[in-house]
């Protein structure tokens, strides 16, 4: 039967309290991390000891293997091979091979538009089901070319939704200039009743990789995340090759909500081998995920928190972006120097000739203001949690650094007080003294 996920009215959700302040935040956090410490440092204890030997790959260099992908409505494992949504099938395609392919880079494109499923504006769930067996072998029982060893042990199978729950955020916002809002109507009449919605969200794009790699693991001794995803024969000493579904390029922005309106939609599914050490860096940022859901982050708007970073590393020419992180990080140090040497001349003056008190404070306090109203904009406007941080870090530095340079102009401004007083002091001493004399 069809997973049901999410509805797709959600009730308008309002501002919860959030009691107990930053320290209880703070406290929740590393509590929850030091479990976390402790729990996986047991089971990698009570696995260290694996007396299992060591396990090749099922799937030698160069072997030929097939590919199929059914469209089911069901998470559970696809069974109904007979009447089952066949999507692609693809023969003869080499493992390992970086060459193959129409383009000779070792990239398979498969392309369909189909119809909107019910499934999906019924606001529910549709499903990819992949099955890779070696070259001559059919993943359906009912086939003569099927082994029953094959499909029950060897073949390497794996399932992912293709579609996605995202929250779609509404807000009464207008142009300050023309006091017009950039949003439709519907938009403004749902902002009256609610902050955001959960909606059914289409992807047109999915990798399947599979990676390619024949080193000897041995079970029970795996470091993460290849613990998850490997996946051992006990019988024959054979490991099946990862099978990962990669949408890590995947922006927030291409992402189109399902609706009535939607009569048609476009599956584009890409196959193409993948390195170990990128599957690793791939399979670490879907871990985060996971990370922040336990730490009590918001898995919604995971894909978006990193959607500036991508755009950055699609768009951006390689060199024109080692440039930019190098002068930013010059730039970040230069200031940092800056602020040291302007500390360091305030508490070494002994006088203020030549300078401006008043003028100086009202500079340092000016700058502190348009830092605030920046970060107050940024925060008023959602913007990405990067930029957040990296406003918010320079007020606190510039914050820091200004209240000690007020205090070394304080303390400036007082001995130079003491040092008149005490001149002035003893000029009327030495005044005195020759009165008396005369």
């Amino acid at each position: 039967m069809v997973d049901a996920v999410l509805p797709a009215e959600t009730p308008a959700v309002g501002e919860q309290a959030q009691g107990g302040g930053a320290w209880a935040a703070i406290k929740g956090m590393a509590t929850r991390m030091i479990m976390i410490y402790f729990v996986t440092s047991m089971i990698k204890n009570a696995t260290s000891r694996s007396t299992f030997p060591p396990s090749r790959n099922l799937f030698s260099p160069g072997e030929i293997f097939d590919i199929y992908l059914y469209l089911d409505e069901s998470e559970q494992r696809f069974t109904n091979f007979e009447h089952g949504y066949l999507f692609w099938q693809e023969f003869g395609i080499r493992y390992g091979d970086w060459t193959g392919g129409p383009k000779k880079d070792g990239i398979f494109v498969f392309h369909k538009t189909i119809p909107t499923p019910d499934v999906l504006l019924r606001n529910q769930s549709i499903f990819l089901h992949v099955f890779v067996t070696k070259a001559g072998n059919s993943p359906n029982p009912k086939d003569r070319s099927h082994i029953k060893r094959e499909v029950i042990s060897f073949v390497i199978y794996d399932v992912r939704r293709l579609n996605t729950f995202k929250k779609k955020h509404y807000k009464k916002t207008a142009n300050l200039l023309t006091g017009k809002s950039e949003q439709s109507d519907e938009d403004l009449k749902k902002a009256e009743q609610m902050t955001f919605e959960v909606l059914n969200f289409w992807h047109p794009n999915i990798t399947i990789n599979l990676v390619d790699d024949q080193t000897q693991w041995t079970k029970g001794s795996l470091p993460s995340p290849l613990d998850e995803a490997i996946k051992f024969d006990s019988v024959g000493g054979f490991y099946m090759p990862i099978l990962f579904f990669n949408n890590y390029w995947n922006l927030g922005s291409e992402y189109i909500p399902i609706n009535e309106t939607v009569k048609e939609i476009n599956l584009t599914i890409s196959y193409q081998p993948l390195s170990l050490f990128k599957y690793q860096l791939y399979a670490s940022q879907q871990m985060r995920s996971k990370w922040s859901s336990m730490l009590g982050g918001d898995s919604f708007e995971e894909d978006d928190d990193q959607d500036t970073i991508k755009q950055a590393l699609l768009e951006t020419n390689p060199i024109l972006l080692a440039v930019t992180v190098i002068v930013s990080l010059l730039h970040t140090v230069f200031e940092f120097l800056a602020f040291k040497n302007d500390i360091q001349f305030w508490r070494s003056r002994k006088d203020l000739v030549g300078l401006s008190v008043r003028s100086v404070l009202f500079n340092i306090f000016q700058k502190l203001f348009q830092s605030l109203i920046v970060f107050l904009y940024i925060c008023d406007n959602d913007t990405n949690w990067v930029v957040k941080m990296s406003v918010g870090s320079y007020l606190t530095d510039f914050s820091a650094h200004s209240h000690e340079l007020t205090e070394s102009k304080e303390q400036t401004s007082e001995q130079l007080a003491v040092e008149i007083s005490t001149e002035s002091s003893e000029k009327k001493e030495n005044e005195n003294e020759t009165k008396k004399d005369k």
